[in-house]
């Protein structure tokens, strides 16, 4: 009798180590992407904020080149495109450009909903710069790769956790008649 509790045990351990090792995040983008625009003028740091559904919000923060001091009172636009077809843009139609004083924003803003990508996909986020403290400037460019997985589904999990414990169990069963 204790032997099949050892052995229940044993395929119970295996089935919850089975479902442990089962990836249940999504793997979206790098947690804070930095670049520098093609001018040089800044750096940008883009820092997904990941929920439900491949919905985000992307905090973006513009430094001073080569630091991590904030650069103040930015002009500036955000993209999203997949397969270079703009899929969302920050900036309200008829108006230029975003303004930030802080230099640090949140994209779309926070009272806002986050921005859902429609599909799994290799989708790409440009921001671009067009002056800095009221300086008008050259239009500079940074862009980011992000690619959207699919979920492992939470359900799938539960299927596969069962059926390695009914396999485990059927083994061990075997193995008892064995011996």
């Amino acid at each position: 009798m204790a032997s099949n509790n050892i052995l229940f045990f044993i395929a119970l351990l295996l089935a919850a180590t089975t479902i442990v090792s089962i990836p249940a995040a999504v793997a979206y983008a790098q947690e804070g992407m930095r670049r520098p625009m093609s001018g040089n003028s800044l750096d940008v740091l883009v820092e997904p904020q990941w929920s439900e559904d491949g919905q985000a919000r992307f905090k973006v923060s513009f430094l001073r080149p080569g630091t991590d001091t904030i650069q103040v009172h930015i002009d500036y636009g955000f993209v999203i495109k997949q397969g270079g077809q703009e899929i969302f843009n920050a900036v309200p139609p008829g108006q230029p450009l975003l303004h930030t004083a802080e230099g640090v924003v949140t994209i779309p803003q926070t009272s806002s909903q986050p921005f859902k990508f429609p599909a799994n996909g290799e989708y790409e986020i440009e921001v671009s710069v067009a002056g800095i403290n009221f300086v008008p400037m050259n239009v500079e460019t940074a862009t980011f790769p992000v690619t959207v997985t699919p979920e492992f589904p939470v359900g799938a999990a539960g299927v596969i956790a069962a059926a390695v414990m009914t396999a485990t169990t059927v083994a061990l069963a075997r193995y008892r008649k064995l011996f």
